[in-house]
């Protein structure tokens, strides 16, 4: 452990320039920014300081943090199940996980369910019968989408797609 009872102001400024170090890269939460100063051997104490003068200085936002991660997790075809589980497991409190999802366009969760169902059908070549839609409501369920998305995307990839433009008939080629 740093000695921070000898000198509190040298262990402060040793953690400090860890912790900027530990953001340089890329983003932390709170408690990960926290584990991760501690595993060096910072006092709690210190830690405690030093995470609070970061998110005072705006280097830690936990909010900004979720927004970020639930955008991200969206585009790789995630449900709001499976994010959330991630960001308690790094440490967001549950009004800001909510709070990330609330800034979401309403048709979020089932626009991220039919592309990830549509990655899904492409690689088993189409839906052949009943043990592929089953396939696929196992994959998008395991992504964590909930029952109902996983129903109606399911439904909806039964159905033909609608035809290209260039693929209709034109009246005004009639010769």
């Amino acid at each position: 452990m740093i000695d921070s009872e000898n000198d509190p102001e040298q262990a402060r400024a040793a953690a400090r320039a860890r912790a900027v170090r530990l953001l340089a890269p890329a983003p932390l939460t709170a408690r990960q920014l926290g584990e991760r100063l501690a595993r060096r051997g910072f006092a709690p104490a210190v830690v405690a300081a030093v995470v609070a003068e970061c998110i005072a200085h705006g280097w830690v936002d936990d909010g900004e943090y979720a927004r970020r991660w639930c955008e991200r997790r969206r585009a790789q075809g995630y449900g709001r199940a499976w994010i959330q589980q991630e960001l308690r497991q790094r440490g967001i409190a549950a009004p800001l996980a909510v709070a990330a999802f609330a800034a979401e366009e309403g048709g979020a969760e089932l626009a991220a369910a039919r592309q990830a169902a549509a990655r899904k059908v492409r690689s088993l070549g189409g839906l052949a019968g009943e043990g592929d839609r089953a396939k696929l409501a196992r994959f998008l369920a395991a992504r964590g989408f909930d029952g109902a998305t996983v129903r109606r995307v399911v439904e909806e990839s039964d159905e033909p797609p609608d035809p290209e433009p260039s693929a209709v008939p034109s009246a005004s080629h009639g010769g």
